[in-house]
């Protein structure tokens, strides 16, 4: 299995999803939305791994949200 990927599964990677989502209220943090919301990591994982269970690098959003910035990061970086 890939690194990463197993990281994400473990209970680092489930204790950081729930940090983010406690801290935003389990908001989205665009639309402030209380629906289905993901932790989305705000400096991609792969290119960041040093960050990858800070919560000060995650941010609530609903799952329209995210699929709306996934791979646009940088550009809302400034929001976050």
């Amino acid at each position: 299995m890939n690194p990463l990927l197993k990281r994400r599964a473990g209970p680092e990677y489930n204790r950081w999803k729930a940090q983010v989502k406690i801290r935003d209220n389990h908001a989205c943090r665009i639309c402030g939305c209380r629906g289905q919301v993901e932790a989305h990591h705000i400096r991609q994982w792969a290119k960041h791994p040093e960050m990858a269970f800070n919560p000060a690098n995650g941010i609530t959003l609903c799952t329209a949200c995210h699929t709306s910035i996934n791979g646009r990061e940088k550009e809302f970086e400034k929001f976050f």
